[in-house]
């Protein structure tokens, strides 16, 4: 559905906007410059589409304040502290998270509750 739609075109400008402007330095031809400026208007698109959606009535629970800004100001900072991380950094940490898939994963299979056979109970 569109909002969906919307926020994922949002991150993933936002992460590829702060990787590019966080190493802009190393390249500033025209084409970065041009991607930097089409990245950017994209977001500004997709944020003001985002705006537009109607919202619904708010219930008696908390709510987050001005939806949609809140979020996607967390979505930029985020993605330009993710953004500005080296690539050494980006390398362990890939490591790590197949390491620590691989044990979830080949842990959670044998360990699992749901692959254990039920128990047959008898009613008296």
């Amino acid at each position: 559905s569109w909002p969906h739609w919307l926020t994922l075109i949002f991150t993933v400008c936002a992460v590829v906007l702060s990787g590019s402007w966080s190493r802009s330095s190393e390249n500033n031809g025209f084409f970065s410059r041009a991607v930097l400026i089409g990245l950017t208007c994209l977001m500004v698109i997709s944020a003001i589409l985002l705006s537009r959606l109607p919202q619904a009535a708010p219930p008696d629970t908390f709510t987050c304040p001005f939806v949609p800004v809140v979020p996607l100001l967390g979505i930029i900072c985020n993605s330009f502290m993710m953004g500005s991380m080296p690539i050494s950094t980006w390398s362990s940490i890939s490591a790590w998270l197949f390491v620590g898939l691989c044990f979830y994963f080949g842990y959670g299979m044998h360990h699992s509750e749901l692959r254990r056979k039920p128990s047959t109970t008898t009613n008296n």
